[in-house]
């Protein structure tokens, strides 16, 4: 019998007995041993069965031609390496994005960075995972340029550590203290340039009131910031002169008589015109320093700058201001020789009080102390240097130092010989560093060439 006729024939059986409950049961009351050969056969018609199918499989497959099962083949494996290709593209799109993502970032911090150094023109170019960004930063800057024309007075520049020849050569007047009134000669000279030999400086010899051809005692002068005119003060007077050195013509520009209103004072021999050609004029009878404008005339009125205008110790008085001068380089500092109060006084641009910068312990000859004070110039260092009137000396008084130094004349010690003073009332220097000291009591100038080895 043929494979498929044993399959029929059992599964015939296998009908009867599955799909005929009669029969079934009717079997099992007669004899249930009866039914276990049957269990038997279906269970091993069942395993039979299944190998019948395996081998049929398997009889069909080995009649399909080689060539359409290798195309199979191929197919299945091409579809695995496309769907394997298509993973790793993905995997590595996403890796892309994220670099990308992180070049900008990076590229964003390198902009902050060119942003914070200010450079003018800079380019910073960053590339990662064929990705570029390129960020430029630029930086203008205005430099605006302001010219400022200003006058001022050339202030010689001596060397703190500075000392003189101790004799002096006399320049103006008789080195023999012979006063007169010839054109060579000298009578109390109180400032420094007070004439220049065989010149009448100023209006003719004589004095006299009311025209401004005569003097009664002219102890000080100033020039103009040109130098195109010179202010005389006509002490006795008690006016301000200016005269024209171009054309000669003087005319009164501070004064209306003596007295103590704001366009008059009484008695000066401290005279200053600043850069801009203010005029500060000492009072010494009234005790203060009044400043006035390039534009006075007899009738306008002057500003006190320094004192009460009673006489006094205190910090914001003093007693017959003598000399003074305006320090330009520092904010128009004024400095005032204190003549009864044996000191010297700084006084800051529009200050009430001023300061005590050298002298002040009393009337002596100690380094410590001066003897009426008198001339006093001041140099770019701070240095002060002060005619020492009574002492008959010139002393130099460093910044904030508390003593002075001996720089010209014998300290006490009044004379004619070239190392020796006899009350110097004025001082002054030129632009080399050169010296000069006017001689009230030996009626001359006196010049101490600077020794240059000492700076």
């Amino acid at each position: 019998m043929s494979i498929w006729s044993t399959e029929t024939t059992n599964n015939s059986r296998y009908q009867q007995h599955t799909l005929n409950p009669a029969i079934r049961c009717d079997s099992a009351s007669q004899n249930s041993r009866s039914l276990s050969p049957d269990i038997d056969n279906y269970s091993n018609n069942i395993r039979r069965k299944g190998q019948v199918r395996r081998t049929r499989i398997f009889q069909k497959c080995s009649l399909i031609e080689p060539f359409w099962c290798g195309l199979l083949l191929g197919i299945l494996l091409g579809c695995l390496i496309l769907a394997t290709c298509i993973a790793l593209w993905l995997t590595s799109d996403q890796t892309t994005t994220k670099a990308t993502t992180i070049t900008t970032q990076t590229t964003t911090s390198q902009t902050t960075v060119t942003t914070t150094t200010s450079t003018t023109s800079v380019t910073t170019t960053t590339t990662t995972t064929s990705v570029t960004t390129t960020t430029t930063s630029t930086s203008t800057t205005t430099t605006t340029t302001t010219t400022e024309t200003t006058t001022s007075t050339t202030q010689p520049v001596i060397c703190p550590s500075a000392v003189w020849h101790p004799n002096g050569t006399t320049v103006a007047g008789s080195s023999n203290g012979i006063h007169g009134s010839q054109a060579s000669l000298l009578n109390g000279a109180y400032d420094a340039p007070n004439s220049t030999n065989g010149t009448v400086f100023g209006p003719q010899s004589g004095y006299g009131f009311g025209d401004t051809n005569h003097l009664n005692t002219a102890t000080t002068l100033a020039f103009d910031s040109t130098e195109s005119s010179v202010y005389l003060s006509d002490t006795f007077n008690c006016r301000i002169l200016n005269m024209d050195l171009t054309t000669g013509n003087t005319s009164v520009v501070i004064g209306s008589g003596c007295g103590k209103a704001l366009n008059q004072f009484y008695l000066c021999d401290g005279l200053h015109v600043d850069r801009f050609n203010n005029i500060y004029v000492a009072d010494w009878t009234y005790d203060r320093v009044l400043k006035f404008s390039p534009s006075s005339n007899k009738s306008a009125n002057g500003v006190i700058v320094a004192g009460t205008g009673v006489a006094g110790v205190s910090l914001n008085q003093l007693n017959t201001p003598w000399n003074i001068y305006v320090d330009e380089s520092d904010n128009d500092t004024l400095y005032i020789s204190d003549y009864n109060n044996h000191r010297v006084m700084k006084w800051l641009s529009n200050a009430t009080n001023g300061t005590v910068v050298a002298g002040g312990n009393g009337p002596g000859s100690l380094y410590t102390q001066l003897n009426l004070p008198q001339g006093i110039f001041v140099d770019s260092f701070g240095t002060i240097y002060i005619a020492d009137y009574g002492n008959h000396r010139i002393m130099k008084w460093k910044k904030n130092a508390q003593n002075g130094t001996l720089v010209a004349g014998i300290s006490g010690s009044p004379g004619t010989s070239p190392a020796q003073l006899n009350n110097p009332s004025g001082i002054d220097f030129d632009k080399n560093g050169n010296m000069y000291v006017s001689e009230y009591s030996n009626h001359r100038v006196q010049r101490f060439k600077i020794d240059n080895t000492s700076c």
